[in-house]
């Protein structure tokens, strides 16, 4: 009786072939490769130029994985116009091999200018951009 009774459990357990992952990923509107300047977008290995996909912020040894994403639109916190913001908690691992845990918010202030905010932990970014990217020719997803 036992044992028709597992391989009954086992024959109905639903499998979720669909699995989702444990984030809203990062907006399509963000992926793509940026760099400090048009120029440098030449030298893809270097630390000036990052790349953004779905699920992180990737650059020369190093890379920030989206562990929380919370995607909505409002007030550009450099221009006050409506753009596309993003906020998420990253954990990275950089050449130091250590650990780190961080909340930014990235602005696409416009398709092409890229501007990232250290997120204090009330969520309220700093006033002054952590970093400036523009994006790299042909790198739209």
């Amino acid at each position: 009786m036992k044992k028709w009774i597992i391989a009954l459990a086992i024959t109905f357990t639903p499998v979720n072939s669909d699995a989702q992952p444990l984030h809203n990923p990062i907006p399509k509107e963000f992926h793509g490769v940026f760099a400090t300047k048009i120029s440098e977008c030449k030298f893809p290995y270097e630390d000036r130029v990052i790349s953004i996909s779905s699920n992180g912020v990737h650059y020369y040894e190093g890379d920030d994985y989206l562990i929380m994403g919370i995607e909505f639109g409002g007030s550009s916190t450099k221009s006050g116009k409506l753009v596309p913001l993003f906020n998420g908690r990253f954990t990275g691992r950089n050449e130091t091999k250590l650990l780190g845990e961080m909340n930014v918010r990235m602005e696409m202030e416009t398709p092409n200018l890229l501007i990232r905010y250290a997120l204090n932990d009330d969520g309220v970014p700093d006033p002054h951009p952590s970093d400036i990217w523009v994006r790299c020719p042909s790198t739209t997803e």
